[in-house]
């Protein structure tokens, strides 16, 4: 069952305190963050660690190091396992 827990907007230094506390709490979950539809980044998370991060054509530490750099947007967090198939980062 997917549970929408989070809805925030993107500003400097939220996403990687975010991601901090999700590890922190070994949280499994799909954290989705958006600047346009076309421009869209996905974060799973299983047990708190990074398992997959995608950004357009970017994967892993890429991915992650170019969302980091946003500075508006949207994101929502999904709670549970939501790709079964979801290796490491």
């Amino acid at each position: 069952v997917w549970a929408m827990a989070l809805l925030g907007n993107i500003k400097s230094g939220t996403l990687p305190n975010l991601l901090r506390a999700l590890s922190l709490r070994r949280a499994t979950a799909t954290l989705v963050c958006e600047q346009t539809p076309q421009m869209r980044a996905t974060v799973h998370m299983i047990d708190g660690k990074l398992r997959r991060v995608t950004l357009g054509d970017l994967y892993g530490e890429p991915a992650l190091s170019q969302l980091f750099r946003w500075k508006e947007g949207y994101y929502y967090l999904i709670k549970g396992r939501i790709e079964e198939n979801v290796g490491p980062i």
